[in-house]
C-alpha cells in the first residue's frame, strides 16, 4: 500500500536522507520550523527539523524494497518496521494543515520565507510546567506542558509524540490553560 511511513535518521542527517530518497524518486516530508540562535555574536534565523532525527517517506513496501530505504544514506531505520508496516498518513496531513495554519506554508504547500509578526493578538502568559492544550487547528484539544517562551509570540511545549516526549516550538496564541 502506497502510504506515509516514519523513518529514523542518523543524527543531523535529515536533509541528507531527504535528498537521497528524492534521488530515488521517493516522496518525502520533513517539517521544518524557523529558530533564532546566536552565531558569533549575531542573531541568525535558521530552519531546523520540527522532529529531530525523523522524516516521513511515502512509498509502497510491496514495490519499493524496505532494505533499499533502510540502506539510503542518512537513514538509520524505519519505525515500526515489521511484516506489517504502520502507515502514518493522518499524522502527515495534520502536520501540513498545522504548517498552513501557522503561516509557514502557502496554499501550494511551499515554505514561506517570512512569517507574519505584525498580528495584533493578545498573548497569554504561562508558567513553566503549566499544563496547556491547543485551542484550534489539527492539534485541537491535544495537551502538553509549557516549557518556556521563545521570542515574543512563540514558546516551547513538551508533547507526547510517537511514544516519546518531544519539545516543540509553537505559537503562544494557539494555547490555552488546562483547567484542573
Amino acid at each position: 500500500m502506497n502510504a506515509w511511513y516514519l523513518l529514523y535518521c542518523k543524527p543531523k542527517n535529515e536533509i541528507r536522507a531527504q535528498q537521497n530518497l528524492n534521488l530515488q524518486h521517493i516522496q518525502t516530508y520533513l517539517p521544518m520550523v524557523r529558530q533564532k540562535r546566536t552565531l558569533r555574536g549575531k542573531e541568525v534565523v535558521e530552519s531546523v527539523p520540527l522532529f529531530p532525527n525523523y522524516i516521513f517517506a511515502r512509498f509502497d513496501p510491496a514495490v519499493t524494497s524496505v532494505a533499499r530505504i533502510k540502506s539510503t544514506r542518512g537513514v538509520a531505520s524505519i519505525i515500526d518496521c515489521r511484516e506489517q508496516m504502520t502507515p502514518l498518513c493522518h499524522l502527515v496531513f495534520a502536520l501540513r494543515r498545522q504548517e498552513k495554519a501557522l503561516g509557514i506554508l502557502n496554499e501550494d504547500g511551499m515554505p514561506l520565507e517570512e512569517i507574519a509578526t505584525d498580528l495584533d493578538v493578545e498573548i497569554p502568559e504561562f508558567q513553566p510546567g503549566e499544563k496547556v492544550k491547543f485551542k484550534d487547528g489539527p492539534f485541537a484539544a491535544l495537551e502538553g506542558v509549557f516549557e518556556q517562551k521563545s521570542g515574543d509570540k512563540r514558546c516551547m511545549v513538551l508533547l507526547q509524540v510517537l511514544g516519546k516526549l518531544q519539545s516543540t516550538k509553537v505559537s503562544i496564541e494557539q494555547l490555552v490553560r488546562v483547567e484542573v
